[in-house]
């Protein structure tokens, strides 16, 4: 029982209407206890819903996100939508917005683009790198043949905060293939030391302005294909970085996702070593397409 409370709906990594990743927000959510939010998330049922439980400007915005599973400590897409509406919604001027998640602080900037519109970028944690597993379990978790998964490259893990298994593949025909399969996802991670998804990638991208095609999978945290996944397109800036995917020298590139579920998709990514140290940053534009009121369950 109690006040309803506002939440928004964004778009985020969306070119265009109806497409991005679909995220749910409470602005103000200290009333909100744990189980509550969870069954919201669960009745959105969106890769991830977030709820703002306090904070402020200077000392940045305390932000839980929930998938309709779990809790999680970081993810990307949540990051960028709940840094959008809190900018839209409470400081329109605001040139940063600083999130306090699980992994910590997390800066979310706003540059206007040529277009008059704004790109939201979002620097992430260094990327750590580990384990590198099977090129056929991977191609047979997929459905694939041995020979799509691309042998140039490694499949490995990595995270900026969130684990993921990046596969490269050899061509969009056989990342277009794929028809995941949950249970053999499930059993190909359960060889990785923590990643609760998979990136898989290749060189040949779906339209002219982008430099990659990705599709992500993560059974386990009840996602069976995500339109957007910032926190594993992060780690892969890193893998990019230090196998040079894309060439040597520092990464710019456009990833589109999520084609295949009708729900396209761009994140930008940027990352490169400086000072010694790297820096992983993502972007996307976000878009708010609906504002609601949940109503006070009756016990």
């Amino acid at each position: 029982a109690g006040m309803s409370a506002r939440y928004h709906v964004t778009d985020v990594f969306a070119e265009a209407p109806y497409t991005g990743n679909q995220l749910a927000t409470f602005l103000l959510a200290a009333d909100i206890d744990d189980p509550e939010m969870q069954r919201i998330a669960r009745a959105f049922n969106f890769a991830e819903s977030t709820f703002v439980t306090g904070g402020s400007l200077a000392d940045g915005f305390d932000v839980r996100i929930f998938t309709p599973a779990e809790e999680l400590p970081f993810a990307g897409h949540p990051a960028l939508g709940t840094a959008h509406l809190l900018r839209e919604v409470m400081h329109p001027q605001a040139s940063a917005i600083t999130l306090n998640l699980g992994v910590g602080p997390i800066v979310v900037c706003f540059v206007p683009d040529d277009s008059g519109g704004v790109v939201a970028w979002m620097e992430q944690n260094p990327c750590s790198y580990g384990d590198e597993l099977d090129r056929s379990a991977a191609a047979r978790a997929l459905g694939l043949e041995p020979g799509d998964v691309d042998a140039s490259m490694p499949v490995q893990e990595v995270s900026t905060g969130l684990a993921t298994v990046v596969v490269p593949l050899t061509s969009l025909a056989a990342l277009r293939r794929i028809e995941p399969d949950n249970s053999a996802i499930r059993e190909f991670l359960s060889a990785a030391a923590e990643a609760k998804n998979v990136l898989v990638v290749c060189r040949e991208p779906y339209e002219a302005h982008q430099q990659v095609a990705a599709r992500m999978f993560a059974p386990e945290l009840g996602v069976t294909e995500d339109p957007a996944t910032g926190s594993a397109n992060g780690a892969f800036a890193g893998y990019i970085l230090r196998h040079s995917y894309l060439g040597e020298g520092p990464v710019r590139a456009a990833i589109g996702q999520g084609y295949e579920i009708g729900r396209p998709s761009t994140l930008w990514l940027e990352a490169g070593a400086e000072g010694g140290a790297m820096r992983i940053r993502v972007g996307g534009r976000v878009a708010t397409v609906a504002v609601g009121d949940w109503l006070p369950l009756m016990d």
